[in-house]
């Protein structure tokens, strides 16, 4: 793994070893680590090698904090802050949000954790599910299922469907041997685009073990299953 970047002239690979965790899952308040990693950055022409740099990279990680994330002009979100720092360089701060928006914002490492800062770069990831406003009235063209967000999740994640003619709607979890979990949807519904989140727990109201679990919706008209991953 690693990032690489071609031309007519020649190819770069950039990589680290160990090959960097990014993210660690689930990811919880107070966690922190450091280590140093080795980075090689190769250049190469014509498929051949021809110059290697290499050199070390101190890194510590830590979500270091939880509170409210406002984002003008689209909501106010409940997030957690990851910040990593390359010792001696830099540091990035990592905003999560249980609705899968991560804003990143990138600055020297001489600027402080809190209050105003200078930052050198500023990115907004949105999910794909979330990008574009609908017509609430518009009647969708199709069923469809989409993937769940976030995934990996924990402790909830949201379920977005389509539904283009009025129809009994079942939507139901199931886990890796086929078994069915929670009965999510099991009602008649008009057209639209819908929505409905799952809190990882059985019929029971029980928390379920982590791992691999599908989710499949039903009609007279249409059937899709889906996977999702539940981590505690």
């Amino acid at each position: 793994m690693g990032e690489a970047e071609l031309s007519n002239q020649f190819e770069r690979f950039v990589h680290s070893v160990p090959e960097e965790l990014f993210v660690p899952y689930p990811l919880t308040f107070g966690f922190n680590t450091s280590f140093a990693v080795t980075i090689y950055d190769t250049t190469y022409v014509g498929g051949v090698p021809t110059f290697t740099d290499v050199y070390v990279r101190n890194l510590t990680k830590e979500v270091d904090g939880w509170g409210t994330l406002i984002l003008p002009g689209i909501n106010t979100l409940n997030c957690l802050r990851y910040k990593e720092v390359n010792q001696g360089e830099d540091k990035s701060f990592y905003y999560f949000t249980r609705e899968g928006y991560l804003l990143i914002i990138d600055a020297l490492e001489t600027e402080p954790d809190s209050g105003v800062i200078t930052a050198t770069g500023i990115a907004l990831l949105i999910p794909e599910s979330l990008v574009g406003v609908e017509n609430p009235n518009t009647v969708p063209e199709a069923f469809l299922l989409e993937q769940n967000y976030p995934n990996p999740f924990n402790p909830s994640t949201t379920i977005n469907y389509r539904i283009s003619t009025t129809s009994n709607v079942v939507l139901k979890v199931y886990n890796t041997l086929g078994e069915e979990v929670e009965t999510l949807i099991n009602e008649r519904q008009s057209p639209g685009q819908r929505s409905v989140t799952w809190d990882g727990k059985d019929e029971n109201g029980k928390t379920v073990t982590s791992g691999i679990y599908f989710y499949r919706i039903q009609t007279a008209q249409f059937s899709q299953t889906k996977k999702m991953i539940f981590l505690r």
